[in-house]
């Protein structure tokens, strides 16, 4: 059984995002080994069955109970994110779903108007060079 713990490390390269427990035993194989996860409205008590999964923030206080009757076997695991900060991973997506946007007009351009369409072309490299300058500016910061 774990005490009370947070999975929220920062490891060497990227931030601990998300964690998860999938649960390999049938709820009535074991007694206790409940999955405690503490939250702003309280605390969830988790003990699933076989093939089930339990997502939950990487920084929410967890606990495994002490398993007082057979085995209780889960696989746990972490999402991670290569982008630390909330803000700069929202202007990253946006700026992704604008070059994928852009890419598809130009495509559907091309077909009219083949010279106005390598102007846009021209444009969209310069956002693509920003895009991945800022991507990398993100990377450093980690």
């Amino acid at each position: 059984f774990d005490e009370d713990h947070v999975d929220n490390a920062f490891l060497c390269t990227r931030a601990r995002k998300i964690s998860f427990s999938i649960f390999l035993d049938d709820e009535k194989d074991y007694s206790g080994g409940e999955l405690i996860i503490k939250h702003e409205n309280g605390e969830s008590k988790f003990k699933e069955d076989k093939g089930a999964a339990v997502f939950y923030p990487s920084n929410y206080i967890h606990q495994v109970t002490e398993i007082t009757k057979g085995k209780r076997r889960v696989v746990v695991g972490w999402i991670d994110c290569l982008v630390p900060k909330a803000e700069d991973r929202f202007m990253l997506t946006e700026a992704k779903k604008y070059l994928l946007d852009l890419d598809n007009f130009y495509k559907e351009l091309l077909e009219e108007d083949e010279t106005r369409a390598l102007e846009l072309r021209k444009s969209m490299i310069g956002f693509r060079y920003m895009y991945n300058e800022l991507y990398r500016k993100c990377m450093s910061e980690r």
